[in-house]
């Protein structure tokens, strides 16, 4: 069984290291297993200690330090003398207004005082403090006609707060009293308060158009982990009410009946392809591998659409070194940028009616020929 207090006898401390408590931890590695025999000397916590400071004419008990009260040790650690000729002194600073005599809490002034200046940004020392009273739970408000409970000099916090900010004359005006519910106040609607005693749905239709339009329903979604609500779906719902997969087809139909969303929707992912191959192009290419890998049907598919476009579009036979040479014609670099040469495009694209002849071929980097993709007519200048 594993040990748990100190290996020393008659000590049952627990340990801290090499089955030693920490004192005797100290003392092994000042001294070796020569200094274990003796005995450890105890600490009494403050204000359990039973012996009398070692200062003459000091009553208090020694549990500060070299067997001085917490006060003389103190001193002698501030100066290197306990001065026990000096008695100890416990001096209470006072508020700095003239006539109050309240400790300090903030600023050298009482917590009162403070609180005025917080407030309102003087001390306003003219206007007297109201006497301490001792709160009394479950007790009224001294205030006319006000039920509600008692929280300080006798009054409730709403109008201790007018009190201290206006004296006398602001406890004549009334107190608004705060309505608070866990429910919906439009009839008929049972869902839980977000703010103004109004649910999510009416409240931000108040926000939105100034009128919670109660005669509408609000449309509630189902809640996260009901099944999708397309028939045949087992999954749970992720947005709205359906699960990711058709959530995402639905907010792609929907961009791409839009036909500007639909362009900037593609501008926006070949400007992310493009960042993502020049980042890490090893990296890229492993993606688009494990892609094709995972979706062979979708590959294919656009495999046959180029071929039909190369057996529909007008052919001129060129050999291998009529390309290279082409190519060399331009420095084979991108005849748009100037970078790598990485592709082959067709100036014209095959889909508008572009020929794959040797006038229609020239060396483009792939950053480029994505960003160019099937645009037609199209230049440099408008990239």
């Amino acid at each position: 069984m594993k040990a748990t207090t100190c290996r020393v006898n008659s000590c049952d401390r627990p340990i801290l290291a090499r089955v030693l408590c920490a004192g005797h931890y100290s003392r092994w590695r000042l001294k070796g297993e020569d200094g274990l025999d003796a005995p450890l000397k105890f600490h009494s916590p403050k204000g359990t200690s039973s012996k009398p400071c070692a200062i003459a004419i000091c009553t208090r008990l020694a549990d500060g330090g070299r067997g001085m009260c917490a006060g003389h040790y103190a001193r002698w650690l501030r100066s290197g003398d306990a001065q026990p000729d000096v008695p100890l002194e416990r001096t209470r600073k006072t508020c700095l207004v003239g006539d109050c005599d309240r400790p300090t809490s903030a600023w050298s002034y009482c917590n009162a005082h403070s609180q005025r200046i917080r407030r309102n940004g003087t001390v306003d020392a003219d206007r007297p403090l109201a006497a301490k009273a001792k709160r009394l739970p479950g007790t009224a408000c001294t205030v006319p006609d006000c039920g509600r409970r008692r929280w300080k000099h006798g009054m409730c916090a709403a109008h201790y707060r007018r009190w201290d900010d206006a004296g006398q004359a602001g406890l004549s005006k009334p107190v608004r009293v705060a309505k608070y519910t866990t429910r919906c106040t439009v009839e008929g609607c049972e869902h839980r308060v977000l703010a103004k005693n109004l649910c999510r749905g009416h409240y931000w239709r108040q926000v939105r158009t100034g009128d919670v339009r109660k005669d509408e329903p609000i449309r509630v979604a189902p809640a996260y982990g009901e099944p999708c609500t397309v028939d045949g779906c087992p999954k749970t719902i992720v947005r709205i009410d359906k699960c990711s997969a058709h959530y995402q087809a639905a907010a792609l139909a929907a961009i791409k009946a839009d036909p500007e969303r639909h362009e900037a929707y593609k501008a926006y992912h070949r400007r992310k392809t493009n960042a993502s191959r020049q980042r890490d192009p090893e990296g890229y290419k492993a993606k688009v591998r494990a892609w094709r890998q995972a979706n062979p049907a979708t590959y294919r598919a656009a495999y046959l659409r180029r071929k039909l476009l190369l057996a529909n579009a007008a052919h001129v036979p060129y050999s291998k070194e009529q390309l290279e040479a082409k190519m060399a014609y331009w420095g084979n670099r991108c005849w748009v940028c100037g970078g790598p040469f990485e592709a082959i495009d067709h100036v014209k694209p095959l889909s508008r009616g572009g020929a794959e002849i040797l006038a229609n071929l020239r060396p483009i980097c792939t950053s480029d020929n994505s960003s160019k993709n099937a645009n037609w007519p199209w230049s440099p200048t408008s990239r």
